[in-house]
């Protein structure tokens, strides 16, 4: 992770990398992923052989920079008057905290959200969700968003 990369004048912080020696070449120097670019409005112009980026108003989502340091686990509980509640937690690994996270729960044909907030850096973080009357035999677990 590197603590920040600049577009141009414009910043983006908490930045996962990842390093392809082979992928280099006289030529090619790096590789700017969708983690980078999704945070800008980036157009294309083939013409004048210029790619422009330009900031958002809103923060946008961080997920694929998060991902690869939250360690998401479940565990639904069904109770005997049917009702069930899902249990996430997160173990963040990354030198930075995650401010919001998302995991998406299916149980059943059903889908639950379970918000997480403020992991702090190399902490753990906790949520749950009732999840009434549903079948949660089988279930699949999720992140769906996530923001430094």
């Amino acid at each position: 992770m590197v603590p920040k990369v600049w577009v141009g004048g414009l910043p983006v912080e908490g930045v996962t990398v990842g390093v392809c020696e082979e992928c280099a070449d006289d030529r090619t120097k790096g590789l700017l992923g969708l983690n980078v670019s999704s945070q800008f409005l980036v157009t294309v112009d083939t013409a004048r052989r210029e790619v422009v980026f330009q900031a958002r108003d809103t923060a946008q989502d961080r997920l694929i920079d998060v991902a690869p340091w939250l360690a998401i686990q479940a565990t639904a509980t069904i109770y005997p008057d049917t009702r069930v509640e899902v249990r996430v937690t997160a173990e963040n690994a990354a030198p930075r905290a995650v401010r919001e996270a998302q995991v998406g729960v299916m149980c059943g044909e059903e889908r639950y959200a379970v918000k997480l907030a403020d992991i702090g850096r190399r902490a753990r973080g906790e949520g749950r969700e009732p999840a009434a009357g549903t079948d949660c035999e089988d279930y699949r677990v999720a992140l769906d968003h996530a923001r430094w």
